[in-house]
């Protein structure tokens, strides 16, 4: 599936000038299955991430109500708000690690 994203969006980096007249469009690509592997796995792990749990900070969220009073004292150190849904702090990860992506990025032609 990668694969076929890069293919289409080499395309249009190829054909951006034309269509557009400006400069050619530039791409980059951050895999953040590598974030979940370093948070959740154990090398490194949650701990060296400053997180106490690999848990949702709420885990008792209904339709109705959702909010950290009485239920999550200290979501900064939690890397899921609610389950499946990263917390802020893990948000501050993820746009990290996409800046630290776009900084070495290397163009590899079209």
């Amino acid at each position: 599936m990668v694969q076929t994203i890069f293919s289409g969006l080499a395309a249009l980096r190829a054909n951006a000038s034309a269509i557009t007249g400006g400069p050619p469009l530039n791409f980059a690509f951050a895999e953040f299955s590598r974030i979940w592997d370093g948070v959740l796995g154990t090398d490194p792990g949650y701990a060296a991430f400053g997180y106490v749990s690999t848990d949702a900070c709420i885990v008792d969220c209904t339709i109705q109500e959702c909010t950290t009073n009485g239920m999550c004292d200290d979501p900064d150190h939690y890397f899921y708000y609610i389950p499946g849904h990263p917390s802020k702090e893990g948000h501050r990860i993820m746009a990290d690690y996409v800046e630290e992506v776009i900084c070495q990025c290397v163009e590899t032609g079209a």
